[in-house]
């Protein structure tokens, strides 16, 4: 027996196509959540004037 799957990001993605509203995926604020704390976004370099 076969099982057709659809993952979660796919339904949400095709279901803001259909609806024009915006799902928040929650494995994006989670990964944003682990990378701050854990310090690990990329600095600005001094090379290009930010600090």
């Amino acid at each position: 027996m076969q099982w057709a799957q659809l993952s979660m990001v796919e339904a949400a993605e095709q279901f803001e196509h259909l609806t024009a509203k915006t799902i928040i995926n929650p494995f994006n604020v989670l990964t944003d959540s682990v990378i701050d704390q854990l310090d690990l976004r990329k600095k600005p370099s001094m090379k290009d004037g930010r600090s």
